[in-house]
């Protein structure tokens, strides 16, 4: 089964589309425990790291982007802080689902430390 397959089927299980109003307004912040993966439906992101008191932008993710992954994949609280750019839809799934749906894409059982 190919990856959008497995994901569509995910939207029958613990899948909501958050939105993002207010321009900053946080969606995942580092050093939380990752619990969702986000793929963006509209709108843009920014992706931010703060070290030693400083916040660094890394970039910004639009439509079709994703984020939260890694996380996720390596059992660690978020690495960067995600707020929104302009008003955003994320459709976010659950963090058991991703890894679930990650595994069946691969042929792998939720091992992902090996990865």
């Amino acid at each position: 089964m190919e990856l959008v397959e497995l994901a569509a089927s995910a939207v029958h299980r613990r899948v909501v589309l958050p939105r993002l109003r207010d321009h900053h307004q946080h969606c995942v912040r580092q050093g939380a425990p990752a619990d969702k993966f986000f793929i963006i439906v509209d709108g843009e992101v920014e992706v931010v790291r703060e070290s030693e008191g400083k916040t660094r932008s890394l970039g910004t993710l639009g439509r079709g982007q994703f984020f939260g992954e890694i996380a996720i994949l390596r059992d660690t609280p978020r690495i960067a802080t995600v707020r929104a750019v302009k008003p955003t839809t994320l459709f976010a799934m659950e963090r058991d689902i991703f890894r679930s749906v990650v595994a069946q894409s691969m042929g792998t059982t939720g091992d992902f430390d090996r990865v």
